[in-house]
């Protein structure tokens, strides 16, 4: 009696565990989310909503906000409306995440530059010079990661840049409209970097004075892996050559 006594209770505790998983999976995963982005980019993050796909292995979260520091006349840096996440469940049991596609869509991203000089951008994890010593050794050593993203598609609106070094203030707007594919990617990291690099060339922010956007685009070359590769190169080939600095 005792024994059958004991398996009743395990079944209903795995019945009453399995539940609190379904009703709170979303509120939990979202502060590991938030968590997340903040560790990679040092900045404070806010996010709406997130959705977990019961039958499909879908992750849909909405209105990510990455926050600049205190100190910046702006609250968002970049307004993200979605972020979209397909994975493999199978290799969560090994201890891998595997993601088979990432769509970041990006509003808007919103470079600022105080009257010092220093720049909002600057002041991102292994983006900026005071963090450039850090960058180099996670680029020239890289830790084993069991990460991997199959394919990220990057969908990014326009670029504000806010110069409040001279007077008066100017705010200059670039709609890039970008939508552009790497595939093959091991480091969360690269993904930040992706993002600014293309930003930056692309809306021809390639001076700021505490961002080395050429060393920016060679360290994520290095960082990224298999084909993702072959396609940066190619792309930091092509933006090099749009900086105001390399043309004669």
């Amino acid at each position: 009696m005792r024994l059958i006594r004991l398996i009743r209770n395990l079944i209903s505790l795995s019945f009453i565990l399995v539940i609190l998983f379904f009703v709170f999976r979303e509120p939990i995963l979202k502060v590991v989310a938030r968590m997340t982005v903040s560790h990679v980019t040092g900045f404070g993050v806010d996010i709406d909503r997130l959705k977990i796909g019961i039958f499909r292995p879908v992750i849909d979260i909405k209105g990510v906000k990455v926050n600049n520091p205190a100190d910046y006349s702006d609250r968002v840096m970049l307004d993200l409306p979605q972020l979209y996440v397909r994975y493999a469940p199978s290799e969560i049991l090994k201890g891998n995440i595997d993601i088979s596609e990432l769509i970041v869509t990006l509003k808007e991203f919103t470079v600022i530059k105080n009257k010092d000089g220093t720049t909002n951008v600057g002041e991102l994890k292994g983006i900026g010079g005071a963090k450039e010593e850090g960058l180099k050794k996670s680029v020239s050593r890289p830790k084993k990661t069991n990460l991997h993203i199959g394919l990220f598609r990057l969908k990014l609106g326009r670029v504000l840049y806010k110069d409040n070094s001279v007077q008066p203030p100017s705010t200059k707007v670039y709609n890039l409209n970008i939508n552009k594919e790497f595939r093959d990617i091991g480091d969360i990291r690269t993904i930040i970097r992706l993002i600014v690099a293309e930003s930056l060339m692309k809306a021809n922010l390639g001076n700021l004075a505490d961002v080395d956007v050429k060393k920016l685009v060679t360290d994520t070359t290095s960082a990224a892996i298999g084909t993702t590769t072959k396609v940066i190169k190619k792309t930091a080939v092509t933006l090099e050559n749009l900086l105001p600095f390399n043309k004669k």
